[in-house]
C-alpha cells in the first residue's frame, strides 16, 4: 500500500529537506522573484605550475528582471523602485552628484503619440466620470475587448500603423536631432556646434495604448555643456523649450516605404501633451496651469 503526501504534508516534508537552506538562501538573494533565472557554472584556483587548489561547482539563482507585475512582481516593484530614485534625482537633484539647482532648470514634460491610422474604438468620460458614447452608438465597458480596436477594419491603415511602430524609436531619434538644431538656432549657434555650448537631457519610456501602438513619455532638461553642474545658457528658458518641443514635434516626420513601394511619411500624432516641471514644494495648481510637481512626474514615469 502506498501512502499519499497531501499539500501540508509535502510542504512541511520540503521545509525540513538538507536542501532547503541553501535553496532559500538563493531565493532570498533574489529578491523574491517569481520567475528566478538559474546560473550554472564552476570555478578554479591554480598554483602557478597550473595545479589545481581549490575547485567549485553548482548553481546561483538571478533576478529575471521583468518589468511586468503579472510576471513577476518583485522585479517589476524593483524596477519601479529604481526609476523612481532615477527619474527623481534629475530633476530635484541632491543625488549621485547632481545639484538641487537643477530645479531652477528649464524642464519639460513630455508625451508623443501615434498619429491616427483609422478610429477605432474608445471609451472617454465626462467630468463628471459619465461614459461618452463612442463612434459606434455604444458606451464602451473599461474592460471591453473592443476598445482601441478599429472601427471599420476594411478601412484602417494596419500596414501603416505596423510601419509606424518598427520605426518609432528612429522618429523618436530624428525629434532629439532636430530639438537640438532648434535650441541652437535659438542660441545662434551651428547645430554642430550646440554640444560646446548646451545639452539636451532626456530619460523617456514607452508604453502601450489600448489601440496597441506606444506613445513616449520623456522627461526633458537644458543643462550647460558639462551637464547638470552647469548652468543652463541664459537664451534657454522654459518658454524657449516649450515653444521649440512643440515645433519640432509638428515637423518631425520619418519616409520609409510601404510593401508596394509607394512612399509612407510618419509622424506623431496631433495629441501632444506639454507640461513644465515645478519643484516638489510648489504650490500651483497642476491641472490649471498646465504644470507638474517633479515628486509627482517621478512616480508617474515610474509606475
Amino acid at each position: 500500500m502506498t501512502a499519499t503526501l497531501h499539500q501540508p504534508d509535502l510542504l512541511s516534508a520540503r521545509l525540513r529537506a538538507p536542501d532547503y537552506p541553501p535553496w532559500r538562501a538563493k531565493v532570498e538573494a533574489t529578491g523574491g522573484c517569481a520567475q528566478p533565472i538559474r546560473l550554472h557554472g564552476h570555478s578554479q584556483i591554480l598554483d602557478r605550475d597550473g595545479a589545481t587548489l581549490l575547485e567549485h561547482s553548482g548553481e546561483i539563482f538571478t533576478p529575471c528582471g521583468n518589468r511586468r507585475a503579472t510576471i513577476c512582481p518583485a522585479c517589476s516593484h524593483r524596477y519601479a523602485t529604481d526609476s523612481f530614485h532615477l527619474i527623481r534625482a534629475g530633476l530635484a537633484g541632491g543625488h549621485k552628484h547632481i545639484p538641487t539647482t537643477v530645479t531652477e532648470k528649464p524642464r519639460a514634460f513630455l508625451t508623443l503619440t501615434a498619429p491616427s491610422f483609422g478610429p477605432v474604438h474608445t471609451r472617454r468620460t465626462t467630468t463628471a466620470g459619465r461614459a461618452i458614447p463612442c463612434g459606434c452608438t455604444d458606451h464602451h465597458h473599461p474592460d471591453d475587448p473592443r476598445i482601441g480596436s478599429p472601427l471599420d477594419p476594411d478601412s484602417y491603415d494596419y500596414i501603416g500603423s505596423v510601419l509606424w511602430q518598427a520605426h518609432a524609436g528612429q522618429l523618436w531619434h530624428r525629434f532629439t536631432t532636430a530639438l537640438r538644431r532648434a535650441l541652437a538656432a535659438h542660441l545662434n549657434v551651428a547645430a554642430s556646434r550646440f554640444r560646446a555650448v548646451a545639452r539636451l537631457s532626456y530619460a523617456k519610456v514607452a508604453e502601450y495604448q489600448r489601440r496597441g501602438l506606444v506613445h513616449f513619455h520623456a522627461v526633458i532638461r537644458v543643462d550647460g555643456p558639462d551637464g547638470p553642474t552647469d548652468p543652463t545658457p541664459p537664451a534657454i528658458t522654459p518658454d524657449v523649450l516649450r515653444d521649440a518641443v512643440t515645433e519640432t514635434a509638428r515637423i518631425t516626420t520619418l519616409t520609409v516605404a510601404r510593401p508596394d513601394g509607394t512612399p509612407l511619411i510618419l509622424g506623431w500624432g496631433t495629441q501632444l501633451d506639454l507640461r513644465h516641471i515645478t519643484p516638489a514644494g510648489a504650490r500651483e495648481a497642476e491641472d490649471e496651469h498646465g504644470q507638474i510637481t517633479d515628486a509627482h512626474l517621478a512616480g508617474y514615469v515610474a509606475k
